[in-house]
């Protein structure tokens, strides 16, 4: 898995052919791990909503979403 092995841009573009095929949620989850690994935190957030909306029950993706508003947050509380 490119995920394992740190190749975010090619984990980001095998996710984007896996999505044409098929929506889940895990798909777009990991979109958003990969995105916030390459610090693009707006991404980030957006494929991790996209996830969350698709399966309200992941508390992972709740998680990582909460993470990156803290993150907004703070940086625009210090600005």
């Amino acid at each position: 898995c490119f995920i394992k092995l740190k190749d975010f841009q090619k984990a980001i573009a095998t996710l984007h052919c896996a999505i044409r095929l098929k929506r889940e949620s895990s798909y777009f989850f990991n979109l958003g791990y990969c995105h916030a690994m390459l610090n693009n935190n707006n991404k980030a957030l957006n494929y991790f909503n996209t996830a969350w909306a698709l399966n309200h029950g992941d508390k992972e993706c709740e998680k990582a979403i909460s993470i990156i508003l803290e993150t907004y947050y703070n940086k625009n509380k210090t600005s």
